[in-house]
């Protein structure tokens, strides 16, 4: 049985603005940690009360133990909310797997969200990914314990190009360091996650940001949740690929900060943040 980051705690970092800033929570993709926002968390620093949480199984979070599902990573979230938002509804800002994530918090728990920025996310498990063959190659790779091939297979496709090398090294080490079994723990809650029949009960604003030339979740998957959640908008960042945040920040971060503006209570201001690390 999965235990819950509330009994084995979960990493989180705090950037915390002035005393009254509304709060962003920051979800990281699959096999990566909350130091993927570093780009956004820079643009955003000093507005906003910002948690960059690393889900359990990642980065600084505890090994797994049991088999997890999208529900019980989302109970870390939901932990990180309350314990360091409990007065107002937050921001969400999830990308592939931290937007399935935040699907699931918008689901069981839409008290605790004001908005939510999605990022070539999805709605199932069967929409996530490029089909057999692409599961077969990654599946092929994990068997073998091979994780330093498939983080450079990864990170190759992330971030092809010639000036992207320091991306592309950085995410080659940081998905090959993941141990092979939590990894394959995570893509079988990936594969049984289906929160389909849910969406259409979603409420708050959400703004699905997906890259044009992502090819890793297909464009079909930010379709359907266009289709299945009431007043979402959808747009498509050109050129973008699956980590989009990174390889066209400025773009990104151009959408986030008008987004939150149009969702915001008040006026933010500008004050120097104060930066620590805790757990959950």
């Amino acid at each position: 049985m999965y235990v819950p980051a509330g009994s084995h705690p979960a990493y989180l970092e705090l950037d915390w603005a002035r005393a009254h800033a509304e709060t962003i929570l920051l979800l990281h993709g699959m096999g990566s940690c909350g130091e993927d926002w570093v780009l956004q968390r820079n643009a955003l620093r000093g507005r906003y009360h910002l948690l960059s949480l690393d889900l359990p199984g990642h980065g600084r979070s505890r090994r797994l133990s049991g088999w997890p599902s999208i529900v019980s990573l989302s109970q870390a979230a939901r932990r990180a909310i309350e314990r360091w938002a409990p007065t107002r509804p937050v921001h969400l800002v999830g990308l592939s797997l931290g937007a399935a994530v935040g699907l699931q918090l918008l689901v069981d728990h839409p008290q605790l969200l004001r908005s939510a920025i999605l990022v070539n996310g999805f709605g199932s498990g069967l929409l996530a990914g490029r089909g057999l063959r692409h599961a077969a190659q990654r599946a092929a790779l994990i068997a073998a314990g091979r994780m330093d091939l498939l983080g450079a297979r990864i990170a190759a496709g992330l971030f092809p190009r010639l000036e992207q090398a320091a991306y592309r090294s950085l995410a080659a080490r940081r998905i090959g360091a993941n141990p092979w079994l939590n990894y394959l723990k995570l893509l079988t809650a990936i594969g049984r996650f289906d929160l389909r029949p849910c969406l259409a009960a979603i409420t708050c604003p959400i703004l699905l940001v997906s890259g044009e030339r992502d090819d890793t979740v297909p464009r079909g998957a930010s379709e359907d949740l266009a289709r299945r959640i009431p007043r979402a908008q959808w747009i498509t960042l050109p050129d973008a690929k699956h980590a989009a945040p990174i390889d066209s920040a400025e773009a990104f971060n151009a959408l986030l900060l008008e987004f939150l503006a149009s969702n915001h209570a008040g006026v933010p201001e500008t004050v120097s943040p104060v930066t620590r690390e805790v757990r959950v």
